[in-house]
């Protein structure tokens, strides 16, 4: 699916989701204060994260995410990307409005570039949801403005935007408000999101007889029982702890009947066990759930235990995660995988710590009338283990050690050597919940144009039906010598431009990928800045003897994948396309070469 396909959701009147994108961090946390009426957005010091701040104003629930310095040079195309990721969580299903927060003085045509770029991946709507907003304290600021649009591309931005809104020190957060209610009245009170990112709808009032049925899904059978007895405190006795079935307890909420069913710790367990607890869940609370809790120790939470998570709501239907929310059991920070199963669940999240019933029942409340009624059934026909996500990896280049060494570390065990003829060989490996499967492409750039043609064709029909989802380019750190970039060139004629959208690099060393100088020389070295550029700045530094590493490439590949412009993979109809489209430019050559002749 493209990642500017748009679904709209229409606004709760009460609530206004607000991101803070610019080049001076000060002038944001100002803006953010403006609107939120007090210092609450402000911090001296500038952070590498997403700062989120809610706050009820003027009867709104205000949500501000003051992202960080997205337009410096010092975050990648994947950094970028995480980041666009965070921001979207915190301001789930979506921001309705996108405050551009400008420095005119210092404001590039870099920054305008990397600021429409950024916009664009969020959605094809997403100008239409910006408002420029300029931090003065000068009076002719008028006078300025007009000279500041005398640069082209702060007059193209501004021609993209719905407006321009000056802030100083006299500016009431009323005023501002205003400005922002014009935007989300223009935009018909709709909030455009990436279906990319997230998938789910605002629904009608809640039917008369519904009902909360409730699965607790999770490790600690502790944290379960004391969130059962937490969501139906009307009971006179509690549930009792049990680690091999489910239980379940009846009560209400006010007028709305309660159940709440307390699965046991699926984690390790059999299929047949599996499948056995899921279909008892189901049938305690008939017709079917309509609420999953998803309880996690943030701080502990793996990529393992996520998509185990995935594999056990797939047993109930494919709108499980629609139903879905996570109850953090403790404080702490949250892993890389906390935050994915967060975004699954649309950003619906409840911390224990809180011990709020009511604002956990609202949560509740809010997801039933989300699934308008709609409830999840038990899925026999699925079977745990195959519910496996594919990753489709090529790795391509000249230095066959470094890519064969990633290959293996990759691989592991199932790592098999390639064929004496050098020809592609297709290798598997189930590898944090997915199921990876990485194939070799030999060099190209020496071999006959027909040998090309057929080596080049079998890379991608091995990952057939799926298609490639990344192609890898390996290369140790150091000076590019000619055949690489022959290579690269190579590539980019036999599989077409459009691979380049599907390609990242991995530079392999031997040390701390961090290290200063090989940074430093990656982002100096021109020849290597031109090759990232052509992929769309995609790379990771890879160190080849750290395994742990691994799990950071498969993390950048389906990064990558998540966010392809165009098509999701590149499969091999889409190099028989671009093969007859070569074929139909050169006939046409041909053709105006005999015309010129003629004449």
């Amino acid at each position: 699916m493209s990642h500017n396909s748009t679904v709209v959701f229409f606004l709760p009147v009460s609530e206004l989701r607000v991101v803070l994108i610019g080049n001076n961090w000060p002038d944001r946390c100002f803006v953010g204060d403006v609107l939120l009426g007090a210092s609450l957005a402000r911090n001296k010091r500038e952070t590498d994260s997403c700062l989120c701040t809610k706050r009820l104003v003027d009867n709104k629930n205000l949500v501000i995410v003051n992202t960080p310095d997205l337009l410096s040079d010092k975050f990648t195309s994947f950094q970028l990307l995480k980041h666009m990721n965070e921001c979207l969580r915190l301001s789930a299903p979506g921001p309705n409005v996108f405050l551009l927060v400008l420095k005119p003085r210092n404001f590039t045509e870099d920054h305008k570039q990397k600021l429409c770029w950024i916009l664009e991946h969020f959605s094809a709507e997403a100008f239409k949801h910006s408002l420029i907003v300029i931090r003065s304290s000068r009076e002719d600021f008028s006078e300025m403005w007009e000279r500041f649009m005398t640069l082209s591309h702060l007059a193209d931005l501004e021609e993209k935007c719905r407006s321009t809104f000056l802030v100083n020190q006299t500016t009431d957060t009323l005023k501002l408000l205003e400005q922002l209610e014009l935007i989300v009245r223009a935009n018909g009170r709709k909030s455009v999101i990436c279906k990319a990112f997230l998938d789910s709808a605002i629904t009608p009032p809640l039917y008369a007889d519904a009902s909360f049925r409730i699965v607790l899904l999770g490790k600690g059978e502790e944290k379960k029982t004391q969130l059962g007895n937490f969501i139906v405190d009307r009971w006179h006795r509690s549930i009792k702890i049990s680690v091999v079935t489910s239980v379940f307890k009846s009560g209400k909420w006010g007028d709305i009947p309660l159940t709440v069913v307390k699965t046991p710790n699926f984690f390790h367990q059999s299929d047949e066990m599996i499948k056995t607890e899921i279909k008892r869940s189901v049938d305690f609370c008939k017709p079917g759930p309509n609420v999953l809790l998803l309880l996690i120790k943030p701080s502990k939470f793996t990529e393992k235990k996520r998509r185990a998570f995935s594999s056990i709501l797939s047993l109930f239907s494919e709108d499980a995660f629609k139903h879905s929310m996570v109850v953090m059991t403790h404080d702490g920070a949250e892993t890389a995988s906390a935050r994915e199963l967060l975004k699954a669940c649309d950003g619906r999240q409840y911390s224990m710590s809180e011990h709020n019933h009511q604002s956990l029942m609202k949560m509740i409340e809010k997801i039933v009338l989300q699934n308008e009624g709609s409830f999840l059934t038990f899925e026999e026909a699925v079977v745990y283990k195959e519910n496996k996500p594919t990753l489709n990896l090529v790795l391509w280049g000249t230095r066959q050690p470094e890519k064969t060494l990633v290959a293996k570390t990759i691989l592991g065990p199932n790592y098999m050597d390639a064929v004496p003829s050098g020809d592609c060989v297709r290798n598997l490996r189930e590898l944090c919940g997915l199921c990876v499967s990485v194939v070799e492409l030999p060099p190209l750039h020496k071999k006959p144009h027909d040998e090309v043609m057929k080596t080049s064709f079998k890379s991608v029909s091995l990952s057939d039906p799926e298609g490639v989802d990344a192609f890898i380019l390996v290369l140790p750190v150091g000076p590019l010598p000619d055949e690489d970039q022959e290579e690269l060139k190579t590539i980019q004629s036999t599989f077409g431009s459009q691979v380049n959208d599907f390609t990242m690099i991995v530079f392999t060393v031997e040390v701390d990928p961090t290290t200063p100088t090989i940074v430093k020389f990656i982002k100096e070295n021109k020849d290597i800045q031109k090759i990232c550029q052509s992929c769309g700045g995609r790379y990771i530094i890879l160190n080849i003897r750290n395994k742990q590493q691994i799990s950071e490439l498969l993390e950048a590949a389906e990064i990558m994948k998540h966010f392809q412009k165009s098509q999701m993979s590149y499969t091999t109809k889409t190099y028989i396309c671009l093969q007859r489209e070569k074929e139909s430019i050169k006939d046409e050559y041909i053709l105006n070469l005999e015309d010129k002749l003629e004449d």
